[in-house]
């Protein structure tokens, strides 16, 4: 039986097991910071809508809470009217309407929308969640 250890075994880019390990233990470095700003931002929104809830506001003014959308990954909440094709509420949500960094905007049932073909199989409801992921700069969105 051949000694292992004598082998160096690499990838197709010629990188060894301890740089490929070394790429992966990066990204998974990378992805945790971008989940960890992403449950802060949703943590944000929690504070801000239950702020409203409990300040005694109008229902009506949890559509104008400003949400921050990351590069990468996010959780965002969907404050505005039931029943809108997420396509068209994101496009109304986000000034300018462009949804082409917007790689896929889905509900944990597997409904989803992608912006970067102007795709959609999802009708949002209010009050739910929704992962959203961002290739390119943050921005804003405000619920219509």
């Amino acid at each position: 039986m051949a000694n292992l250890k004598s082998h160096n075994f690499r990838n197709a880019d010629g990188d060894g097991v301890q740089a490929i390990n070394a790429k992966v233990e990066a990204d998974v470095v990378a992805l945790t910071g971008q989940l960890t700003d992403a449950v802060s931002m949703l943590s944000e929104q929690i504070a801000a809508l239950t702020l409203i809830q409990t300040g005694g506001e109008d229902p009506a003014d949890l559509m104008q809470v400003p949400i921050t959308v990351l590069a990468g990954h996010n959780m965002i909440g969907y404050t505005g009217t039931t029943g809108i094709d997420a396509g068209v509420a994101l496009k109304n949500a986000i000034e300018g309407g462009d949804v082409s960094q917007i790689s896929i905007f889905k509900n944990q049932t597997g409904q989803f929308y992608m912006g970067t073909i102007d795709y959609s199989m999802l009708t949002l409801q209010f009050g739910v969640g929704y992962y959203l992921y961002n290739e390119g700069s943050a921005f804003t969105l405000t619920w219509s």
